[in-house]
């Protein structure tokens, strides 16, 4: 019998984050870092996604919509873990304008020069953000959104044994104008830019604004330090 060949499938290499971001200077290849390469970027008020800046504390997680939840958790009347569908769907839709800078931007210029990646001026864009307004979730499940409290976000990037990525927000700056954004100058969010939902503070620097959002923790204290358990 003749000999026939077995056809083998070969899967496309997976494109860089050069060639997805080509508007984009690389700090590192992983976890992801990379500024604004050209100062044309900023001759228009909206910043492409190709050319807005991505940080990164930990390589960008890949991520199924339909299995990831944000837990509502604390003093709260309601422990909830919401999906995705139902922030969407359930609750009001906000669009804000936030221009989001990393606080390390222009660490290239420092005299003597610092650790860390060398932003030089591309850590910054303007962007469209779409989402919930945080104040609708947290009424509707009874958080207790009085002065001197606090909302912790966490991220679910982290692997495991590291340190979960948290940030604490005051409460009333949350119920100002605080949202989980799953949209991006009208797409859904890129995955290094937090898909699918992503913790949007305008106005604060962008190490407060956290991606991969999967807690959000209320309580009358902030995050700090080693002293609080995030289980």
């Amino acid at each position: 019998e003749a000999e026939t060949e077995t056809e083998t499938e070969t899967e496309e290499p997976a494109e860089s984050l050069q060639e997805r971001y080509p508007g984009l200077r690389i700090l590192s290849p992983e976890p992801e870092n990379a500024e604004a390469a050209e100062r044309a970027t900023y001759t228009t008020m909206i910043t492409p996604i190709e050319e807005f800046y991505i940080r990164n504390h930990y390589p960008t997680p890949t991520i199924e919509e339909g299995e990831w939840s944000v837990s509502l958790t604390g003093m709260v009347d309601q422990e909830v873990d919401l999906s995705i569908e139902e922030l969407k769907r359930g609750f009001p839709t906000e669009t804000v304008f936030h221009v989001m800078q990393c606080s390390g931007n222009g660490r290239a210029f420092f005299d003597p020069q610092v650790g860390g990646n060398q932003w030089t001026f591309g850590a910054v864009g303007n962007a469209e953000w779409t989402g919930t307004p945080l104040s609708a979730v947290l009424e509707r499940y009874g958080a207790d959104t009085s002065d001197g409290m606090w909302l912790s976000a966490m991220g679910g990037e982290a692997p495991e044994g590291e340190d979960i990525f948290t940030r604490s927000i005051p409460m009333q700056k949350v119920m100002d104008d605080c949202i989980l954004a799953y949209e991006m100058n009208g797409q859904p969010l890129a995955s290094d830019h937090g898909f699918p939902v992503r913790f949007v503070v305008p106005g604060w620097y962008g190490n407060n604004n956290v991606k991969w959002v999967d807690r959000l923790h209320v309580m009358d204290m902030m995050v700090f330090g080693d002293e609080w358990e995030t289980e």
